[in-house]
This record gives structure tokens, C-alpha cells and sequence, in this order.
């Protein structure tokens, strides 16, 4: 699906919202660019609600890949009220902050709940954001290194701002993804497993921990685009007799400096 023909899309289903300004539904389309690549590093559904007249709305209803959605089908343009959904009206209507509610069944199955907000330049709230993952993914991401786990927290925080630029261009994720993330100085923090074995393919049996990425042999430039473009990117790539497809996504820098995981 194109950008503009799901922007189109979006927009009809702004209809059942009550009290968006144009400037609202802007804001939440940054948000909406976002929500299927934040659905898969999450590996969670990611639903975005808006106020409607019976209660409240999902305007957007992104699956996870590669693991299975929660739901048997998508849930976009469906309604809610308080009683179905109490954690959405509390951020929703009750302008609450972020909340959880471990243990919960989705269609049987149990889950991790948590809701966030969208909010408009002057941080009134114009809409919610319910992430629903499978508490056994919740239970495998507790397990999961300190690095990684601040990633995915940074991730979720820069798509729920509208900060994740150019993320609508990335393509979903898959099982045979990796992750690295490298510094603003081009040091790699951290290789998942996946990405370890990728660059074995290649040529580097040995852990590339605190190694420079630019004096690898492989071709890492579009890293050092990302970052002095601040945009995700992606690119098909050739390694030896590997084909690769990149994607970077540029985190905001914390005050220790910026990071950049990189998808392959």
C-alpha cells in the first residue's frame, strides 16, 4: 500500500472522530508512518485510537511480524467503550499517563497491555496508543540484554512522538532480521545472535563487539546516511554471495550520545 492511498484510507476514518483539527490528524499521521515498524520491534499489535461518539475509535490497527497478531482480524474503524477498554478512557478521556495491565485475555490468549498517548503541540491529549503483546513475547523480551530492551524503549518513544522520519518507507521485519546497534562514533554496542551469523556469511567469525563499523569490509555508508540525515532508511545490498536488505533507523541522542540499531 502506497503513503498517499493509506494516508487516504486514514482520513475516512477520521470521520468517526469527534474532535480532531486538522492539525491533530497531521500530528497523528507522523505517529501512523510509524506504527508497523514499531508493531514488529515491539512484537506486539499496536492499536491507535481516537474519541468518537460511542466511545472510542481505532483508527489504525497494526499486526506484528513475524509473530502472530492477537486478533483474528484487524480491528481498524471498530468502536469501544469505557467498559471494554478502561486503560484507552483513562488516557483517552481522563488524560492519565501510561498504563498497564498485565494478564489480560485477547481472544483467549494472554497479554501484556499498555497504553500511551498522542499528544498536540499544546500536550492536550488527541489520541491513545494500546500495545498488546503475548505475555510469552513479553516474558523472552524480559530476557533480553539491557542494550536491547533501551532500543526498543527508545524506538517506541521517538514512533509515538512522530520522530520516527521516514520510517512509512521501511519494509515489515522478518525472523531472519539481525540487529546491531552502533554508536554515533561508529563502535557496535551490540549484535543480536542473527546478526552474528550473518556476518560469519561474510567473513567475521569472531564477535564484532567495539568494533569501528566503517573499517569493516562490508558496506555500512548507508549507517553514517542515516545519521547525518537523521531519516530510516533502506537499501538492498550485496555481501559476497549474501543479499541484504539494510534498515537504519536514527535514535535521538541521549546525553551519553546517539545510538543507531541497524535491521538487516
Amino acid at each position: 500500500m502506497s503513503l498517499a492511498w493509506r494516508q487516504a484510507v486514514l482520513r475516512g476514518y477520521y470521520q468517526h472522530c469527534t474532535d480532531l483539527q486538522d492539525d491533530d490528524v497531521q500530528r497523528i499521521e507522523r505517529v501512523l508512518e510509524a506504527v508497523p515498524v514499531l508493531s514488529d520491534v515491539l512484537h506486539a499489535d499496536v492499536l491507535v485510537y481516537g474519541r468518537s461518539i460511542g466511545g472510542a475509535t481505532v483508527v489504525f490497527h497494526a499486526a506484528p511480524r513475524p509473530v502472530p497478531s492477537l486478533y483474528p482480524r484487524p480491528e481498524s474503524e471498530r468502536t469501544y467503550t469505557r467498559h471494554d477498554l478502561p486503560l484507552i478512557f483513562r488516557v483517552l478521556e481522563d488524560g492519565k499517563g501510561h498504563g498497564s495491565l498485565s494478564g489480560a485475555l485477547l481472544w483467549g490468549a494472554p497479554a501484556l497491555q499498555e497504553v500511551f498517548q498522542i499528544l498536540d503541540a499544546n500536550q492536550r491529549v488527541i489520541a491513545a496508543v494500546g500495545s498488546n503483546r503475548a505475555l510469552v513475547e513479553h516474558d523472552r523480551f524480559q530476557r533480553r540484554s539491557p542494550p536491547f530492551k533501551s532500543m526498543v524503549a527508545r524506538i517506541r518513544d521517538q514512533a509515538l512522538a512522530g520522530q520516527l522520519l521516514g520510517a512509512a518507507n521501511l519494509g515489515r521485519l522478518t525472523e531472519h532480521d539481525g540487529v546491531m546497534i552502533v554508536d554515533r562514533r561508529g563502535i557496535i554496542r551490540y549484535m543480536s545472535s542473527v546478526a552474528e551469523n550473518q556476518y560469519r556469511r561474510v567473513g567475521y567469525p569472531d564477535s564484532l563487539l567495539g568494533e569501528q563499523i566503517s573499517e569493516l569490509d562490508t558496506n555500512e555508508y548507508i549507517c553514517f546516511r542515516s545519521m547525518e540525515g537523521g531519516l530510516c532508511l533502506e537499501q538492498r545490498i550485496q555481501e559476497a554471495d549474501q543479499v541484504w536488505i539494510k534498515r537504519v533507523l536514527p535514535l535521538l541522542p541521549p546525553s551519553s550520545g546517539r545510538m543507531f540499531p541497524l535491521c538487516q
